[in-house]
């Protein structure tokens, strides 16, 4: 397949992850740089900011580390729903700590190198962060961003506001992954108290920049594009489709020799998480 001369630069923010990341293919097969945001704890070569406006804010520190957020969570829509308890003991939202911190925007940080690939799970505080970063990650090719459909945190942007907020800028949405939902309580139809039935709760939207416009992307724009979607994504239709405008401009063949080289896949358009 095509080469590109640099590598492939990752922006993760909000670095605590759990298992592997989605690009520990890409990461294996491709030259990758990470640039990792991580306030809470960092490891070492992860930057320690908290990114937002620039304000100060109050962060709240949850017993379930994922949990914790600029934002304050709302019990009384979290208790709506079996297994992700607010206030009780137990309950991965509930709040063990408050502390004031001042952020900062991403913006205003000095000698990043441009993104390709920007991954933001900061537990609704998505939106804030994008208002004062787009110097950077207007640049990128692809945005994942966690996103809700009901306000877990209080006065938390959902999918709808992030949405429109990307598409503004030249982003179009490609596909949701990871699309997690719960029960109202105490309904639960399984065993597994993290098994939805109807409600989506949240998700991680892929976003694309130039996805119906490839034309406009420079050559190494669309070998790398193309790569984050065979390796990070499965999008392997997507991937086809950047190689034939590859081949348009360069009389070559890398469409048809990238699909003689897939074995045949599961139906993988929507994935969902139990856990």
């Amino acid at each position: 397949m095509p080469t590109e001369a640099d590598p492939i630069c990752i922006y993760d923010i909000g670095a605590q992850t759990e298992g592997a990341p989605r690009w520990n293919d890409l990461a294996h097969h491709e030259l990758v740089k990470m640039v990792e945001f991580e306030p809470e704890n960092p490891k070492t070569g992860q930057l320690p900011y908290y990114l937002g406006d620039g304000q100060e804010h109050v962060f709240h520190s949850t017993r379930y580390f994922g949990c914790s957020s600029l934002l304050e969570p709302d019990p009384e829509v979290i208790n709506l729903f079996t297994g992700i308890h607010c206030g009780s003991p137990g309950g991965n939202f509930t709040v063990m700590d408050r502390k004031t911190v001042s952020t900062t925007r991403l913006n205003d940080i000095p000698d990043l190198p441009v993104p390709d690939l920007v991954k933001i799970d900061t537990q609704g505080a998505e939106l804030l962060i994008l208002e004062h970063a787009m110097n950077y990650v207007g640049q990128a090719l692809v945005v994942e961003v966690e996103v809700e459909f009901v306000k877990l945190y209080k006065s938390q942007p959902l999918f709808s506001e992030i949405d429109q907020f990307l598409r503004g800028h030249g982003f179009e949405l490609h596909r949701l992954a990871e699309i997690a939902g719960r029960c109202f309580t105490p309904f639960q139809m399984t065993a597994s108290p993290f098994r939805g039935v109807s409600q989506f709760v949240f998700a991680d939207a892929i976003y694309v920049r130039n996805l119906t416009t490839p034309q406009a992307l420079k050559d190494q724009e669309l070998v790398k594009l193309a790569k984050i979607c065979h390796y990070c994504y499965g999008s392997y239709d997507l991937c086809a489709h950047l190689y034939a405008e590859y081949d348009r401009r360069h009389s070559s063949d890398w469409r048809n020799q990238y699909r003689q080289s897939l074995s045949p896949v599961a139906d993988r358009f929507l994935t969902a998480r139990d856990h």
